[in-house]
């Protein structure tokens, strides 16, 4: 995103809490702790729970996002840090380290796990090679099925 000039000051709570309307330009990064928060909108048709991976919509979407099977070209926008409604606008991390939710199929791992996409917004450990399974963080801690654990997010298309 080009630099146009003006600086939006972003409030803490706007970072954790999405809105149902607009309040910054589509795409927005905030910086924060060394960490990166980009404004989207949730034009999915379902809710992105906490800790649940976002997806962009499409080429053309705008920094709309969706919660889905990583098989829509697995483009991951970040992670929600707190429950993120449908048509609802917010932030979402795209690199630091973050809360992560497994797939509902996922079996428990210990740290240091690569992730990878899985269904419906959950991470599950990366496969043996890039080639089946990209690389999208790291988990900090044991990787515990149905439990939302840490991990750090580096691969995001909007990093």
């Amino acid at each position: 995103m080009a630099y146009d000039g003006i600086v939006n000051i972003v409030k803490d709570e706007d970072i954790s809490t999405p809105h149902s309307d607009q309040r910054y330009q589509l795409g927005s990064k905030h910086f924060k702790n060394g960490y990166v928060y980009v404004y989207v909108y949730n034009d999915g048709g379902a809710n992105i729970g906490t800790g649940k991976y976002c997806v962009i919509k499409g080429a053309a979407s705008n920094c709309s996002v969706t919660v889905t099977n990583a098989s829509l070209a697995g483009w991951m926008a970040g992670v929600a840090q707190t429950t993120f409604a449908t048509a609802y606008y917010g932030f979402i991390m795209s690199r630091g380290l973050s809360l992560i939710s497994t797939d509902s199929g996922e079996v428990s791992a210990a740290s240091g796990v690569d992730l990878s996409l899985g269904t419906d917004g959950g991470f599950v450990a990366a496969g043996a090679t890039f080639s089946t399974a990209p690389r999208f963080g790291f988990t900090m801690n044991s990787f515990v099925t149905g439990a939302t654990s840490k991990g750090w997010i580096f691969n995001s298309i909007l990093a």
